[in-house]
């Protein structure tokens, strides 16, 4: 007997470049085949581990809508990058190779929306994690300009306005990109949100 999973996609409302939306999102992108027990079965897909997919050029079922009042077209699907495939136990040591390989394989089959954060694939919340780096390094080249990225201001190292602009530029650097496509407030809650309302965070 076959089951299949489709992803849960979770959509949120953002706010463009530097207009900062008052929520984080990230919609994830998976494809998993099984028959019974047999892990053969699994390893016969385009995703399996340690085969390269197809990259020829070609049509795909990949819905785009217009991303509110912004006018971008995004796809349906979006990739989140808060759990790539680890190297061991560490949620920091990304397999890097693998997800990349990801990434490219999303992208060939229409996805032009990534999601990542300061914090993903580090060790400890206050520390830059591994995972806007490593989407910067798998959209090098002409693949940047094919695709929108979302990242997201951690609100909690804000203590005052030159903050602002001091994390956007380490964010922008760690992306390897000169600009955000959507950026977005991260983890606010009732404690956050006055104090970025007290910064006036929509004017920097």
């Amino acid at each position: 007997m076959n089951n299949e999973r489709t992803p849960e996609i979770t959509r949120r409302d953002l706010l463009k470049g530097v207009l900062i939306g008052a929520v984080g999102t990230a919609a994830g992108l998976a494809a998993c085949s099984r028959k019974g027990d047999d892990d053969s079965a699994r390893a016969k897909g385009p995703m399996a581990p340690g085969k390269t997919p197809d990259t020829t050029p070609q049509k795909t079922a990949m819905q785009y809508r217009t991303f509110g009042k912004t006018g971008e077209k995004v796809s349906a699907l979006g990739f989140g990058c808060m759990r790539l495939p680890l190297l061991g136990k560490d949620k920091a040591a990304i397999n890097e190779a693998e997800a990349i390989r990801m990434i490219h394989y999303a992208m060939d089959q229409g996805v032009n929306y990534f999601d990542t954060a300061y914090p993903y694939h580090s060790s400890s919340f206050n520390l830059p994690g591994n995972s806007e780096p490593l989407l910067g390094k798998a959209l090098g080249g002409s693949r940047r300009n094919k695709v929108k990225v979302a990242t997201k201001l951690p609100v909690w190292l804000v203590k005052e306005k030159g903050d602002f602009d001091k994390l956007l530029n380490l964010q922008l650097k760690r992306l390897g990109t000169d600009h955000i496509d959507f950026y977005m407030l991260h983890s606010l809650n009732d404690h956050r949100w006055p104090a970025m309302l007290k910064l006036d965070a929509w004017s920097f």
